[in-house]
């Protein structure tokens, strides 16, 4: 027998074989290396300022991967890289921007639309401050997926310090830096110089940013220093830019001082930050959106149409968790139930939606518990299939998530969090959602599997609810993947070109703007039965209310009170040239009316009173920034001065009124300039009058 020892049985390796690098990665790790060349050439703060001036350069905003690409290849760099050459003129910046162009690779299949070209049209009000934000940019629809984030409680209290910077750092550009009055006809991924003058005035806002930011407190994980990043690579570069992990970050620090990481891309670099890092239980996030969202509802539908929550429907299965529901909203022909889940139970959706089904009918209709008071709740069929309660499904979900599917229900209207806010904020009432669910049904077989909640909606309003019209139905159609955006962009742009530079209180888009004519608007509240009319050419902004229900006038009396207030907000916003702009301290004033129901006006006529026209003031609220007060209004009085009027000494009355009625409220400084304007409004007069009463 032999002594040598056994060999070791042969293992064969196997290995994967390399994949060649193909020539457009090559090209495109070549364009980088060349990119990188020349940004280090010349000193790094000057290098940034001028992509910055690029990016923000509004004839640029198609080309956002090329910048983007720009921008990670400088933060990938250490500042020992970077040579000590200034940028001082505006030649050498033309040139050294005009260079870097001639570097910058095509990404025909990144950039392949234009945005929507916007400077602030849009805004967002945020923990009651309203910004101007930039809308158009890598990310849709960003007031809507701020407000879900703000309904999600995402980050808590850090998060939203982190949200209201990146907002305060926009409205700061946008606020500083004006673009041309036209801009049209742009290309996909046009990339041009800026002109002169546009670079030396968002170059002279950018360098104030150090400043602003230094007011800031925001997460030091959202702060990047150079050489935080590893240099981009041509095989990952798209799928890390579409995902939003090319640059995690809102803030580089160069040499002690803040500035921007791609402008546009702040907020969606804040929220997806916050949504990553999210800690609380599924059970946990699903009850603080449910409670959030419920007052969202609440404050935009009327309270014949919603039932508010939060409520819980226990499905009495040790398997499935309870649903979260934010309000049940009744239409003509249906109960719809808003349930809020997490996008990490989706997958238990199918089966507790059929859960809930068989509850309905063992139980003849929904039992739900409101959490607020404890009290149980039976909403009865009352005949009707159990088909009548319909269930709309709000899945929170992270933003870069948001185009993933989701388990599939055939009767939930499955949403994410974030189109329910866009299409909440897009409908006037409940019974839209009925007719937008059945324009869905009815193009379901010839839609798109890739377009989206809003798109559909906008297909619908802008079809009027009929998108194919004929007798031959396509067997698809493919509807704008942008189309959403762009409507919702178009809403939010008009609704703010109408409305005042303040409202009265600090939810905007609660309120319905009617067109009026001039500069006076009128405001009718979406939820509750209240109006104002608002003098917004003064400062402070005026708001003059009416709430319906505050009292039960006869209806002749309700018209004269509306009379008044309209006639007084007319007042002052026709003769707000003669008011100082600093008399009033405060930057918006709103003024409750109500009826003296002491001086109603008499069927029999006779002389009107000779008290005060408003009487019983009192305070609501008071701030640095607001004053809200109650009022009551001798209707006498305004019945008979409006009645054949000849000139508009009664509005000059009304207002003048008005001011000496909350001169006690002022410093004894203001009070002679009050007085004073008063009296001139008593002796003045015009050749008609905008109001008369005219019958009873």
């Amino acid at each position: 027998m032999s002594k040598r020892k056994p060999r070791k049985p042969h293992r064969r390796k196997f290995q994967a074989p390399q994949r060649p690098v193909n020539e457009s990665t090559k090209a495109l790790n070549c364009s980088i290396e060349a990119i990188r060349g020349h940004l280090t050439s010349i000193n790094a703060i000057d290098a940034y300022l001028a992509l910055l001036v690029g990016e923000l350069w509004l004839p640029n905003i198609s080309a956002q991967g090329r910048q983007a690409l720009a921008a990670s290849v400088f933060v990938a760099e250490k500042p020992s890289a970077f040579a000590d050459r200034r940028l001082i003129t505006y030649a050498e910046f033309s040139e050294f921007v005009t260079r870097l162009h001639a570097l910058l690779p095509a990404f025909p299949m990144m950039e392949d639309y234009v945005p929507e070209v916007d400077w602030g049209q849009v805004r967002v009000v945020f923990e009651g401050t309203v910004y101007r934000l930039m809308y158009g940019g890598s990310f849709e629809r960003m007031p809507d997926f701020i407000e879900a984030f703000r309904l999600a409680k995402t980050g808590g209290a850090p998060g939203q310090n982190d949200l209201h910077a990146v907002l305060a750092l926009q409205d700061h550009l946008l606020t500083n830096i004006a673009q041309p009055s036209d801009v049209s006809g742009i290309e996909s991924g046009h990339l041009e110089v800026p002109p002169e003058e546009f670079w030396a005035q968002a170059r002279s806002a950018l360098q104030a940013i150090p400043d602003v930011a230094a007011r800031l407190a925001v997460s030091p994980a959202l702060v990047a220093r150079p050489g935080a990043i590893p240099r981009p690579d041509g095989a990952s570069f798209a799928a890390k830019f579409m995902s939003g992990k090319l640059l995690p970050f809102a803030w580089l620090e160069l040499e002690g001082e803040r500035f921007p990481v791609c402008p546009r891309s702040l907020c969606a670099a804040v929220i997806q930050y916050w949504d990553e890092r999210e800690a609380r239980p599924s059970g946990q996030l699903e009850r603080d959106t449910t409670e959030q969202t419920a007052k969202f509802l609440t404050k935009r539908f009327r309270a014949a149409d919603i039932v508010p929550g939060p409520m819980r429907v226990s499905l009495r299965h040790p398997k499935l968790a309870d649903l979260q529901v934010s309000a049940l909203l009744r239409t003509r022909n249906a109960l719809w139930v808003v349930v809020i889940i997490d996008v990490r139970r989706a997958k238990d959706l199918a089966a507790a939606e059929t859960r809930l089904r068989a509850l309905i009918e063992e139980d003849d209709g929904l039992l739900a518990q409101n959490l607020a008071t404890g009290q149980l709740l039976h909403m009865p069929l009352q005949g009707r299939p159990a088909g009548a309660v319909r269930v709309i499904v709000a899945i929170v979900a992270p933003i870069a998530g948001a185009s993933v599917a989701v388990p599939h229900s055939s009767a939930a209207r499955t949403l994410f969090l974030v189109d329910l806010v866009s299409i909440v904020e897009s409908v006037k009432r409940v019974q839209d959602f009925e007719g937008f669910f059945a324009f869905v049904d009815a193009n379901e077989e010839s839609a798109s599997p890739f377009t989206s909640p809003m798109d559909h909606f906008a297909a619908y309003r802008h079809s009027h609810g009929v998108l194919i019209g004929g007798a031959i139905r396509p067997n698809m159609i493919m509807l704008d993947p942008h189309g959403g955006s762009n409507f919702r962009f178009e809403k939010l742009r008009e609704f703010w070109a109408s409305a005042p530079r303040r409202f009265p209180d600090d939810e905007p888009t609660t309120w319905s703007v009617e067109p009026t004519e001039g500069t006076l608007r009128q405001l009718i509240h979406r939820s509750r039965p209240q109006l104002s009319w608002c003098a917004d050419r003064v400062v402070p902004t005026l708001h003059f209310m009416l709430d319906v229900e505050a009292q039960d006038l006869e209806l002749a009396h309700g018209k004269l009170l509306e009379l008044f207030v309209h006639c007084v907000a007319d007042a002052w916003n026709e003769r707000a040239e003669l008011f100082p702009t600093d008399l009033l301290a405060h930057q918006r004033i709103v003024t409750h009316c109500r009826a003296n129901l002491d001086r109603l006006p008499s069927e029999r006529g006779g002389e009107p009173s000779t008290d005060p026209l408003l009487t019983a003031w009192s305070i609501r609220e008071r701030n640095a920034d607001s004053l809200v007060v109650d009022v009551e209004v001798d209707l006498s009085q305004v019945a008979f001065g409006l009645e054949d009027t000849a000139d508009a000494r009664f509005e000059a009355f009304c207002a003048g009124e008005w001011l000496r009625g909350r001169a006690p409220w002022w410093a004894r400084p203001w009070m002679s300039r009050c007085c004073e304007i008063w009296r001139r409004r008593r002796t003045e007069r015009l050749a008609s009058p905008s109001h008369k009463r005219s019958g009873p």
